[in-house]
């Protein structure tokens, strides 16, 4: 038996597992029996199993060129770099499925691990919908797209990735976001299992926020990777264009940061309950949906695989799934409606409830330019897309907003926030805001949004600032010093500061996105001497030479770049011929950060003559450079939020009985 047709028969026994794990927790739940519950556990961890000894076979394959298997001849050549061979894996369909079933099912370990010590009556039935999710992906596998099908003849060399994929990001941005399509799964499992079992307490409300701040931070991280790979590869001097598949990569993250504000209504008002349920859905939702985009070819894009039979299952899949959850809504709704209401406008529980509204708005009007070119084919027979310029009209103007309400939510008291109070507390942050826009338009900084969006950014920040200083005071107060009263703050409440440093780091994503709209480009076709002039900047083209790598042939431009007269240094744009992608030349781009401006010289070479002269375009880029100062902020912030605290000992856990309504926390 060959070892891809052993490959195959371990992805059917790991759908049996699957099923058994997913049929048996079910059972298991309803009637109590905890040997069988066992025993489902012991199954998923064995589909688990099966499924990382089905990753690592693909992985040999790729690595010893076995290109009688289709996949490994579709992905990967004997010219390829170690790298990206390895990264091959998620660079076609079928491996992009496998990762993505490898990574649910060690999602699903890592549920039973982390929760298996908390008291959760609905954890057998959280293992039972992940393992009918990781079913339904070992159907898509068995059934169209087997990453272990072997061809009828053996070619002596494979095609190859699309050499725009055989960059470092490659590494590190596809398996994140694939891994964060996966992790949504989870907050979907607790909210499907606190339904049919009725428990919504305090523990459940832990999980779903502890396992939704996962899924987006996995998925955040995937975005920004994405951005940078696109800004560094795709050469159109932008790091997010608005395609399809970065819509629909970013639609769950946005839900899962409006679930994970709501939440917190939840646990300390009792109220939004039906409405968390809907988003943690939504959220698995869009995550199938982006599958569905990518895997069917029903939209064109640079990230999307060809037209495919995954598509038609994935929205079987899909509407199967809507339907069972407002099922179970419906059902539960006695048991969903709230225990508090709001009492003021003025209040924090209203600001996270209209920032649950504009960034509901901003995710319905994201999805509708997504799907148009769908529904324009279906209604008219051909597909009309829309431009970038809607999602910036629509979505600008909700994003200020929010960063307005990232400063004054934190100000405001739980319930109602006294005139008094109120004023007290935003004066400061008011007048910062209002003087930052008024510096910057007498400046001369063209009228719109820009100036107003970096006032919001300044009032945010002050806000947070005041924030942090309000909770080193109430500590002070108590007895503690300035130094210990501001240590406590950082060491002692984790999640708060945890959220500081996140909303910092988004106020420097913000800062970056709002200075890159004042981008300056230029092309022009020069020969050696000859100079470029953009905005405050000079490039002179000096000469061309030739290199030669394991797979291409590259001719690089040298580039002389001065600020004002004064040498910078040089950078040095590429075209590269790959021998086994259709000879078309590659543009490599090179950046150069100049300090202190923090503008992005952003160069690249579209043609080159047999002459010696060269197609030269160049983008001036100001503030990019802080979108990934932001992320690693970013980053950091998350981990903070993350940190399990210090566990304190129990002397008593309270035993929930099968069928029993927790009391909400």
């Amino acid at each position: 038996m060959s070892i891809p047709s052993v490959a195959s028969l371990a992805l059917a026994v790991a759908l049996a597992f699957s099923l058994f794990s997913a049929v048996g927790g079910g059972i298991a739940h309803i009637r109590g029996v905890s040997e069988l519950r066992l025993s489902a556990v012991r199954a998923a961890l064995s589909a688990t199993a099966l499924l990382t000894f089905c990753a690592l076979v693909l992985w040999g394959l790729l690595l010893t060129h076995q290109f009688q298997v289709a996949f490994v001849a579709q992905v990967s050549n004997r010219s390829m770099s170690t790298r990206a061979i390895v990264s091959a894996f998620w660079g076609g369909q079928a491996g992009s499925l496998l990762f993505r079933t490898v990574m649910l099912s060690w999602i699903t370990a890592a549920v039973f691990w982390v929760q298996r010590r908390r008291e959760s009556a609905t954890l057998g039935l959280v293992l039972a919908v992940l393992s009918l999710v990781e079913s339904f992906f070992l159907v898509v596998l068995l059934t169209s797209a087997n990453p272990f099908n072997v061809l009828s003849t053996t070619p002596s060399d494979g095609q190859g990735l699309n050499p725009l994929l055989q960059d470092e990001a490659m590494s590190f941005h596809p398996p994140l976001l694939l891994t964060g399509y996966m992790a949504f799964t989870v907050p979907f499992a607790f909210a499907v299992a606190g339904l049919i079992h009725g428990e919504m307490g305090s523990l459940w409300l832990k999980a779903l926020r502890r396992w939704t701040l996962v899924a987006w931070t996995i998925q955040g991280c995937g975005l920004i990777a994405g951005a940078w790979w696109a800004y560094h590869v795709l050469g159109w001097g932008g790091y997010w264009g608005w395609d399809p598949v970065e819509n629909v990569a970013l639609l769950p993250w946005l839900v899962a940061t409006a679930l994970l504000h709501s939440l917190m209504v939840q646990e300390r008002r009792g109220m939004l309950r039906v409405w968390n349920i809907v988003l943690a859905t939504a959220g698995f939702a869009l995550a199938v949906f982006g599958m569905f985009i990518v895997g069917s070819g029903v939209i064109t894009s640079v990230h999307a695989f060809a037209e495919s039979s995954v598509g038609p299952l994935f929205f079987t899949f899909l509407g199967i799934v809507l339907v069972g959850v407002l099922a179970l809504i419906a059902w539960r709704l006695p048991l969903l409606r709230s225990r508090g209401r709001f009492d003021s406008l003025a209040a924090r529980e209203s600001a996270f409830l209209l920032n649950n509204m504009l960034l509901a708005s901003s995710i319905v009007a994201i999805f509708w330019g997504t799907i148009f070119p769908i529904v324009t084919e279906a209604l008219k027979g051909a597909k009309i897309g829309v431009g970038a310029s809607y999602y910036v009209q629509v979505d600008t103007p909700i994003f200020c907003i929010i960063l307005l309400l990232m400063g004054v939510g934190p100000l405001l008291a739980w319930r109602r926030t006294s005139g008094q109070r109120f004023w007290q507390a935003f004066t400061l942050p008011l007048l910062a805001g209002g003087a930052v826009t008024v510096v910057l338009l007498v400046m001369g900084m063209p009228r719109g949004l820009a100036p107003l969006a970096y006032g919001a950014c300044a009032l945010t920040a002050i806000a947070t600032a005041i924030e942090i200083s309000r909770g080193a005071q109430a500590r002070r107060q108590s007895g503690d010093g300035i130094r210990v009263a501001l240590t406590g703050v950082w060491l002692k409440e984790r999640r708060r500061l945890g959220s500081y440093v996140v909303h910092f780091a988004i106020l420097i994503l913000a800062v970056g996105v709002i200075g890159s709209t004042f981008q300056q480009s230029a092309e022009r076709e020069l020969t050696p001497g000859q100079s470029l002039r953009v905005g405050s900047y000079t490039l002179q083209y000096v000469g061309v030479s030739s290199t030669r790598g394991t797979d291409y042939v590259a001719e690089a431009a040298a580039i002389a770049v001065r600020h004002n007269n004064s040498l910078l240094g040089y950078v040095q744009p590429e075209k590269r011929v790959y021998a086994h992608w259709n000879s078309q030349p590659v543009s490599r781009i090179s950046i150069m950060t100049t300090f202190p401006w923090l503008d992005d010289v952003y160069v690249l070479v579209t043609s080159i003559t047999p002459q010696g002269a060269i197609d030269l375009r160049v983008f001036i880029n100001p503030q990019v450079s802080l979108l990934w100062i932001g992320a690693v902020l970013f980053g950091i912030g998350v981990l903070i939020l993350g940190w399990p605290a210090r566990r304190q000992p129990r002397l008593f856990t309270p035993r929930v009985e099968q069928g029993s309504v927790a009391s909400e926390a």
